[in-house]
């Protein structure tokens, strides 16, 4: 019978006296659970051994609802490896740490080192379900993907393609290799460990594949749609925690009474869990051991997301630390975007629309095209019809990083010009990773650097922090910039120009006056 997913008196977190829940998923079955709930929904589940177009559409389409799906069958699929998904492998993966892997103790939520052969011991000694009393519950979490699998995740064609790793789908493909942003890892964990209610890095999309199961181990997910996120974030504050501080696991009781749907799903292997850009979601295992391949990936509309609601979130409240660089990822996709529109210009579709007799397009019509793209009178191919409304899209984010990170050159007190600033900017070299001390954020361009108050570096802090107010100790923080602000203002122009063949638009879109503020005319 349903329990409520707790067993036992609460226990207390050793470091702030904060009672903490025993969870447990005894008794547990998917229609047991979807049956407590008037707001539960099941997650929907399409076969991986369907027609590959109709899944990539399928994929697609829940993307774009921002709605969780399942793809199951991979394991059933020609290209799994049965042979390569073993403890073993992982275990290799990760015993070079002499200090260990970083576990959870699940029992009083503290994280700790310990090897990997230990660990997986005690995955074993642990029984499947917690009980009253018990002081540990270790799970392995952000373990390192053995070589091997990840080989078999870039070459594999089981799983929908535009939901792989460095994909079509992903645009951290774009990142050079020394700043490539590494969001593979591994889970391993016994029936009753957990990952608590949060959203993914930077509104990415998370995915979550089933490599490895013994006995009747599986995973429950508990999910919300992305376009939920602020209500769940309230609702969680009104039971009394925050779910951005990614502490509290809801039991089915508390969701219960959400003002919003949540879906639920059980995961077993060869199931892949795809995960909306700001879906809040928590998972717990139940049953034997099991280990899961996790990734995560970037769209234009994930990069949209991050930069207006995400990014000064981590700023303003949680203070976390970037990690997928947001900014930098935005500029190489109005690089890869500008490219890809100029080869398209050399084919003889430029001629076609060079020939139209009227030119005439209204500010309501520019605004049609970004809404719906409305056909124009040469229609445009579908491949490029998505890559002009991408690049609208990232034109417009871009547009606003420029002027929030532009300093003119008067205002500026000896700006520093990272050496070869040009090449790092155009994409030959890559911007080395660089933080805001105060934030975690990932510095673009712009930033404010102290000298004195560092011990032994120097301070730096990102334009948004020093705007919101917070400065170094002394307060004689100096502007500085990692290249000239005219090198990303003729990045723009480039992007514009790309695009306008394809707009219908000649007169009202502007190109970018290097060097001053009034950055572009809208286009939106």
């Amino acid at each position: 019978m349903f329990n409520g997913g707790r067993v036992g008196p609460e226990t207390k977190n050793s470091t702030n006296g904060a009672p903490l829940n025993t969870v447990t998923t005894k008794g547990w079955t998917l229609e047991s659970l979807l049956e407590t709930g008037k707001n539960f929904r099941p997650i929907e589940r399409i076969s991986a051994l369907d027609d590959p177009e109709e899944i990539k559409r399928k994929v697609q389409e829940y993307e774009d609802k921002n709605i969780p799906l399942i793809v199951e069958d991979c394991h059933k699929h020609k290209y799994w490896n049965e042979e390569l998904f073993t403890v073993k492998h992982l275990e290799r993966a990760n015993s070079d740490d002499e200090d260990g892997i970083s576990v959870r103790n699940c029992t009083n939520r503290v994280d700790t080192k310990m090897k990997f052969s230990e660990f997986d011991s005690k995955c074993r000694e642990t029984s499947k379900f917690a009980v009253n009393g018990e002081s540990e519950r270790y799970y392995g979490k952000d373990l390192i993907c053995p070589v091997e699998w990840k080989e078999w995740l870039l070459s594999q064609n089981a799983l929908p393609e535009n939901t792989t790793l460095y994909g079509s789908g992903d645009l951290l493909r774009l990142l050079l290799p020394q700043v490539k942003v590494e969001t593979l890892m591994c889970y391993q964990g016994i029936g009753d460990t957990f990952t608590p209610a949060h959203k993914d890095p930077c509104a990415s999309s998370g995915q979550n594949l089933m490599v490895i199961t013994e006995g009747d181990a599986c995973s429950y997910w508990f999910m919300v749609e992305g376009s939920d996120a602020s209500q769940a974030a309230e609702y969680f504050h009104l039971l009394g925690h925050e779910l951005d501080l990614e502490k509290h696991f809801a039991s089915p009781e508390e969701l219960s009474s959400a003002p919003f749907p949540i879906y639920i799903g059980k995961q077993v292997l060869g199931d892949h869990v795809l995960v909306p850009k700001r879906c809040c979601h928590q998972v717990i295992n139940s049953g034997g051991v099991s280990v899961k391949l996790s990734w995560s990936r970037m769209t234009v509309d994930g990069l949209t997301t991050a930069f207006h609601h995400e990014l000064p979130l981590y700023r303003r409240w949680v203070c976390r630390p970037e990690t997928y660089r947001v900014k930098l990822t935005v500029l190489r996709t109005l690089q890869y975007l500008t490219k890809k529109l100029r080869e398209e210009t050399l084919t003889d579709l430029r001629q076609k629309l060079e020939e139209r007799s009227s030119l005439t397009w209204s500010v309501a019509k520019n605004q049609w095209l970004l809404q719906g793209l409305t056909t124009p009178r040469i229609p445009i191919p579908q491949h490029v019809e998505k890559l002009v409304k991408e690049m609208i899209q990232i034109l417009d984010i871009f547009d606003k990083i420029s002027k929030e990170e532009f300093v003119e050159a008067k205002e500026t007190d000896d700006p520093e010009i990272l050496e070869d600033g040009r090449k790092q900017v155009e994409g030959s070299e890559s911007f080395t990773s660089m933080t805001c001390d105060y934030c975690g954020a990932d510095i673009f361009q712009s930033f404010f650097e102290c000298s004195s108050c560092g011990d032994p570096d120097f301070v730096q802090i990102c334009v948004g922090c020093s705007a919101e107010g917070r400065s170094c100790r002394c307060g004689k923080a100096k502007p500085r910039q990692r290249c000239g602000s005219d090198l990303l203002f003729k990045i723009q122009n480039e992007a514009v120009e790309a695009v306008r063949p394809f707009t219908g638009i000649e007169d009202e879109i502007k190109p970018v006056r290097l060097g001053l503020r009034s950055i572009l005319s809208p286009i939106l």
